[in-house]
């Protein structure tokens, strides 16, 4: 019997600096599309701020990436894909 799933592609882990890795504060939503192909994770804070978010991914270096917070609706994304990190 397997009981690691072959399936899983990338865990996010949070915010690199905080006690509390992932808040109810700073994560607004996690949303998955029906196809399962990308994961956007939606981030609120103070304008111009920079967040640093720790990532798994199957394919990449595990990392740290930096998201911006829009300075206009004080929100920033992060965008998993099966080949992909990145911050909008």
């Amino acid at each position: 019997m397997d009981l690691v799933s072959t399936k899983t592609k990338y865990a996010f882990l949070g915010e690199w600096n905080k006690w509390t890795a992932v808040s109810q504060q700073r994560i607004d939503s996690i949303v998955t599309n029906p196809e399962k192909t990308q994961t956007i994770i939606t981030l609120q804070g103070e304008s111009y701020e920079i967040v640093q978010l720790a990532v798994y991914h199957h394919s990449l270096p595990s990392s740290i990436i930096n998201c911006q917070i829009s300075p206009s609706n004080s929100v920033g994304q992060l965008v998993i894909t099966p080949s992909d990190v990145f911050c909008r």
